[in-house]
């Protein structure tokens, strides 16, 4: 019995169909036999099996922690182990600027469309074994929620996470120059020396001789009127 399971969101749906391996759980759908997600705006969906949901999952994940931690652009890839340890399948995701994302997938992935078996123009050499989609910031982040949510419910792929978070502070690149970073020091030193200099030609003021403290003197004693 087929199990099928939406995660939804205003621009992305998540429709995952499987079946379970324990017969006494049949809620359970840990066998993946189709993984489609539909990217609204996108003229049709993404069709694959659970190496291509593991594998997008994979990729995404590190992109979206250097995008929240405000790391340079990087490029992240997943690579799926091959029985040969020779053919490489593996998805891309890069951030291009700071208003889109780039993901390479493999064809090797995908479900082949209609447009795939009906185009007629060649792709050009360095995408022809990638399908390439590019996202907004929102249809990213919309994706990214379909796929948590995925990922939290317990009854679906159970062994799949997801964990965003941005990046120790360690692993950060600083987006100061060293340049940058050592002229406060410079102009500090600077500041120093020039302080110092003009101290040492202020004449040392010599010390004020203090009078010494008369005492002031007793008033006389008055004598007591006669009676």
């Amino acid at each position: 019995m087929l199990n099928q399971r939406h995660y939804s969101l205003p621009n992305c749906v998540i429709t995952l169909e499987g079946m379970s391996s324990q017969a006494g759980n049949s809620l359970l759908l840990d066998l993946v036999t189709s993984c489609q997600i539909q990217i609204i705006g996108e003229s049709e969906p993404l069709k694959g099996g659970r190496e291509f949901l593991e594998a997008l999952i994979a990729a995404i994940n590190p992109v979206i922690q250097t995008w929240l931690s405000g790391v340079k652009p990087l490029k992240h890839w997943f690579q799926l182990p091959d029985q040969n340890q020779v053919t490489k399948i593996h998805v891309q995701a890069q951030t291009p600027d700071a208003h889109s994302f780039l993901i390479l997938i493999p064809k090797q992935l995908l479900v082949p469309t209609i447009t795939d078996t009906t185009t007629t123009d060649t792709p050009a050499p360095e995408t022809k074994d990638f399908l390439e989609l590019k996202l907004s910031t929102v249809q990213m982040f919309d994706l990214v929620e379909a796929l948590d949510q995925l990922c939290q419910d317990e009854l679906t792929l159970p062994s799949l996470q997801l964990e965003l978070a941005s990046l120790p502070r360690r692993d950060v690149a600083p987006t100061i120059t060293l340049a940058a970073q050592a002229t406060p020091i410079g102009l500090g030193a600077v500041s120093l020396a020039i302080a110092a200099t003009i101290f040492f030609f202020v004449p040392v003021p010599a010390p004020r001789q203090e009078s010494p403290i008369t005492p002031a003197p007793s008033p006389a004693p008055t004598a007591p009127p006669s009676p």
